[in-house]
């Protein structure tokens, strides 16, 4: 694995650079969120360990039952904007 410098991501990403390569963004600075950001790059594979299976995924479709009480509940929902972001 390799870590990838990010000090070009956006205007003055630079100033929230560490040391890693990393951006650490404060909220007073740029105001946003404050949030860490790392990109890393992978650069080889391991074999898996022994006895290692790859099993079904965990995931399923929904039932139309179940569906149709997800959408009923999500048109409840309250969407708040702030600028050009939802």
């Amino acid at each position: 694995m390799e870590i990838a410098p990010l000090d070009g991501l956006f205007a003055d990403a630079a100033q929230a650079l560490t040391p890693e390569g990393f951006l650490h963004v404060f909220p007073q600075r740029f105001d946003s969120e404050g949030f860490l950001i790392a990109r890393l790059r992978k650069t080889g594979s391991l074999p898996p360990p022994p006895g290692y299976k790859l099993r079904k995924l965990p995931f399923t479709t929904l039932n139309k039952k179940m569906a149709a009480v997800y959408l009923q509940w999500s048109s409840n929902l309250m969407l708040w904007q702030r600028d050009k972001e939802i």
